[in-house]
């Protein structure tokens, strides 16, 4: 079978990291930590973060996030939650000090791990109002598109159907199930669905699992305590599953029939990053960092089911996997800060993502730029912490992250693909707000903050089903704990 590239919606998935995640004080100010430093999880955005860094520390964070997700299918409303304990982060940083009184101070070497996206969730649609599109079309469908020609009868009666490079997947389920056909005599060299124009009454579930790990090897320096510089190794590691359900019933007979999914990859990713903050006065701070095109190496795997009420059985696919390569974007980012005494601090920081994403298999055999339906994204990150006496600080945020797509994508399969999950999400904008709450004294120091993200999405069933998507919400609301012992 000819493997077909991955596609934007699936690059997006592993790459475009819109959570903010991390430690507890880093989250507290959304994560807008790019010119103040002195967090390990800033080291993320900038590698100059740990410059600021004036003695050791080890931190560990667990926290757990409740997600939320609402719909709305043409008017039906539903509700659907999952919820999740984490090991958000856990980091090492050691400071060396070069005893000198100016010039270059001291070295800071970090390590860190850090979760920095996570795909739990589950999703429930159901619209009850009648629909003439269904997925049946597109089984008969991409029969005719691949040769209008060519019947196919006796390659779909073939036991080896599934190997056959001119057929797609779906296709094949769809005959052996018995919803599509083609006339008797063979003649036309056009197939149907077997429902023809009836109504169709759709419903699709979903369970996904997975987290991005990131891996991240510091180097920070201090010049005279006022220029901090600093480079970063970091390798993710990528794992996700779906699970998903894909049902449509036929009210005017009582037919129906449900698709099952599995989709699974294992992946892992490296990137280069480079930053520097300068105190430009003891008022303001600027910071500046770069991170380069991640490179990404995937295995992935998937298979499905399908069950047609008519039968007492159900049909299934063989398991499809290979490997394939992904470039994302460089991204950059420029930060601003402001000290106030030793009251207080604030910060906003803006990054900036490139939009070309490049996709090849392991073999050269495709070279996929994907481009012309992504965005530059932008987001803003302002956060600030004030110090309570002199143990506690109080801090909040907010962030904006807009789209990284165009509204009028679709997740497009060019024939013949493996591939059966149709359906894609089309992601919006993301929103942030954060609290959190600080105690140090000594050498010790814990954490408390709350974030909740809002992701908007527009679900699609298929390529074709523009004029009938779902929108989606997802409300997700993170807690987490920080424990940092200074040394």
């Amino acid at each position: 079978m000819n493997m077909n590239a991955q596609f934007l919606f699936d690059a997006l998935r592993f790459s475009n990291n819109s959570i903010i995640d991390g430690s507890a004080r880093y989250m507290g100010m959304a994560g807008a930590f790019g010119a103040l430093g002195g967090d390990v999880s800033a080291s993320i955005d900038n590698p100059a973060a740990l410059g600021i860094f004036r003695s050791s520390e080890v931190g560990v964070s667990l926290g757990f996030s409740p997600t939320i997700t609402n719909s709305n299918w043409q008017g039906d409303k539903y509700s659907d939650n999952i919820t999740c304990f984490d090991f958000n982060h856990v980091s090492w940083v050691f400071n060396i000090p070069s005893y000198r009184e100016s010039g270059y101070l001291s070295t800071s070497l970090g390590f860190s791990y850090h979760k920095i996206k996570d795909f739990n969730r589950k999703v429930y649609l159901q619209s009850n109002s009648n629909s003439v599109v269904s997925l049946t079309d597109l089984m008969a469908g991409y029969l005719n598109r691949n040769n209008g020609d060519m019947i196919f009868k006796d390659d779909l009666l073939n036991e080896n159907a599934y190997d056959d490079t001119r057929l797609d997947w779906l296709s094949v389920l769809g005959f052996d199930a018995g919803l599509i056909k083609t006339d008797d005599a063979g003649t036309s060299g056009q197939w149907y669905s077997m429902l023809g124009n009836e109504n169709v009454l759709p419903a699709y579930e979903a369970l996904e699992r997975g987290n991005v790990s990131d891996y991240n090897f510091t180097y920070s320096g201090n010049i005279s305590d006022r220029v901090y510089f600093g480079a970063g190794f970091s390798m993710q590691s990528i794992s996700y599953e779906m699970q998903s359900i894909y049902n449509e019933d036929y009210p005017e007979h009582g037919d129906n029939f449900n698709l099952k999914n599995h989709f699974m990859t294992k992946g892992y990713g490296i990137n280069v990053k480079f930053g520097a903050i300068v105190r430009a006065t003891n008022f303001m701070r600027f910071g500046l960092s770069v991170q380069t095109p991640t490179s990404y190496s995937f295995k992935e795997w998937h298979s499905a089911d399908l069950k047609y009420s008519q039968n007492t059985y159900s049909v299934s696919t063989p398991e499809a996997g290979y490997w394939y390569n992904l470039t994302a974007p460089v991204k950059a980012q420029a930060s601003v800060g402001f000290i106030i005494g030793k009251r207080a601090a604030i910060d906003v920081d803006y990054q900036f993502s490139g939009k070309k994403y490049v996709e090849s298999d392991d073999y050269g055999k495709f070279n996929v730029d994907n481009d012309k339906e992504a965005k530059y994204m932008h987001s803003v990150k302002l956060g600030a912490e004030i110090r309570l006496g002199e143990n506690f600080k109080i801090r909040a945020g907010g962030a904006f992250i807009t789209e990284p797509i165009k509204q009028n994508a679709v997740k497009f399969f060019p024939y013949p693909t493996t591939r059966t999950d149709y359906e894609c999400f089309v992601p919006e904008n993301t929103y942030y707000g954060t609290f959190g709450v600080g105690y140090a004294k000594n050498r010790f120091a814990i954490d408390l903050a709350y974030a909740y993200q809002q992701q908007n999405q527009t679900f699609y069933a298929a390529e074709n089903f523009d004029n009938f998507g779902a929108t989606l919400k997802t409300h997700t609301h993170n807690i987490i704990a920080t424990v940092a012992f200074r040394y």
